[in-house]
């Protein structure tokens, strides 16, 4: 499954287009795309069979430029934040997006072995949470369901970039939650950073803050008011990339905002400096 759900972002499918898997010798063998194909509903497919069958327009991703994928890269993981972000695997070069339109922190949790057995990344990119909240799930819970998924890639030797809660227009009502996660996640990452040994396990990248910051207008986001537009990405693009290239002494720095250090490395402020303020959000993803 982890293969053939990072593959189909090779080849321009979103990850939310996986269909599941099968075990049907009538079915090509491996990992198959439908589009308009009889009796197949639209998507991608993991076949287990064996020895599968050419049937009809289905199409193998072998048959598509699909790629082998390599282990120990970074990994793009969570909700429709991740899954709809089109420049992802632009931005960090070799990556693997896996991410999924809807998820909570908890299928997130619930796909993480698989996934880290299989990919096993150098850095996790991580967007979860406000589906989760926004479905009426309780902040402790979420944490819990975040902190294992944190916990889990850590301990496989990886670093998790966590990128925050976004202040979206159609979702004020719970917009105090999303800033409790945040803030708890921020303190997370400050705990985490005082007992390593060298670069800070989980980063925090201070969404909601950011966006604040430029104003947080309408065009920051698509039509719906929930997923972000070109610009909003664009903005998440420049400050991942500005906290995956740091140098010197923001090579430590655990938290962001808008591409600026301002803890933990060259930057100065404290946790409660850095976090959000209020977040505007729920089920965004």
């Amino acid at each position: 499954m982890p293969e053939c759900r990072a593959g189909l972002r090779l080849v321009g499918h979103y990850g939310d287009s996986y269909q599941g898997q099968e075990n049907d010798a009538d079915w090509p063998s491996g990992c198959y795309y439908c589009d308009d194909v009889d009796w197949c509903s639209d998507g991608a497919w993991l076949n287990v069979a064996t020895t599968g069958s050419s049937n009809g327009g289905a199409k193998p991703y072998c048959s598509l430029d699909f790629k082998p994928l390599a282990v120990g890269e970074t990994l793009y993981v969570g909700d429709s934040d991740i899954d709809y972000w089109d420049e992802s695997l632009d931005l960090i070069t070799p990556s693997y997006n896996v991410g999924f339109g809807g998820y909570t922190c908890k299928d997130v949790r619930n796909e993480m072995s698989q996934i880290s057995s299989a990919l096993n990344p150098s850095t996790v990119v991580l967007v979860c949470g406000e589906n989760d909240i926004g479905y009426g799930h309780s902040v402790t819970k979420t944490l819990t369901f975040f902190n294992e998924v944190v916990d889990h890639y850590i301990a496989g030797g990886s670093r998790v970039i966590y990128i925050g809660t976004k202040p979206e227009p159609a979702t004020t009502d719970i917009h105090d939650k999303y800033n409790e996660y945040d803030t708890a996640i921020a303190a997370r990452a400050a705990t985490l950073a005082s007992s390593a040994n060298n670069l800070p396990p989980l980063i925090m990248i201070d969404s909601n803050a950011g966006f604040v910051a430029v104003g947080n207008g309408a065009d920051l986001y698509a039509d719906d008011g929930l997923h972000l537009s070109t610009a909003g990405y664009s903005l998440w693009g420049s400050w991942l990339k500005a906290a995956v290239e740091a140098t010197g002494d923001d090579e430590k720095c655990y938290l962001w905002k808008s591409g600026v250090c301002v803890e933990g490395g060259g930057g100065g402020g404290s946790v409660g400096e850095g976090a959000t303020d209020a977040p505007t959000n729920a089920p965004t993803n």
